[in-house]
């Protein structure tokens, strides 16, 4: 329902004949943050002292894991129908998209679930492919970017032990 509610959005605020182009970012921002769920589920308070579910392992894997990815899917659809956009491009989105994929790709085989992961992969292949061109061409706008794709490709490549 929660990802229902989110396309809805992204439909109004990719469409030109609406004023809401100006949410696209925050649309992104919320897809990168439900993204997140996929590695490190969100916790509850229980009397003060943070806590999972009891069936902790079960109950991610079918709620927060699936949640998790579909949220990035979405998220990098998204990007591509929009990559070159200027709210996007302003937003720094590519940027945020390599951020949230630092760490699905860092913990790689450590990750709840191996689709995470290689998603992750995927995933920034695909936002690499759109996003760089528009990079090269926007060079301001991405200078902050670089140093965090290099951070993310190198705990990919060469994670700690």
């Amino acid at each position: 329902g929660v990802l229902d509610c989110m396309e809805l959005l992204q439909k109004e605020a990719i469409a030109k004949t609406t004023p809401l182009d100006t949410i696209i970012c925050a649309v992104f921002k919320q897809l990168l943050s439900f993204s997140k769920f996929a590695c490190s589920p969100p916790y509850f308070e229980v009397n003060r002292k943070r806590s999972l579910p009891t069936n902790t392992i079960e109950w991610v894997s079918m709620n927060y894991i699936p949640f998790g990815e579909k949220s990035l899917s979405v998220a990098v659809k998204l990007y591509q129908q929009t990559a070159s956009d200027a709210k996007v491009i302003e937003g720094q989105i590519l940027h945020e998209i390599i951020k949230a994929l630092s760490l699905p790709l860092s913990l790689k085989y450590k990750c709840m679930s191996s689709s995470t992961w290689k998603l992750a992969v995927t995933s920034l292949m695909t936002v690499l492919h759109n996003g760089l061109p528009v990079a090269r061409k926007n060079p301001k706008e991405f200078a902050n970017m670089w140093n965090d794709l290099s951070d993310t490709l190198d705990k990919f490549l060469f994670p700690k032990k």
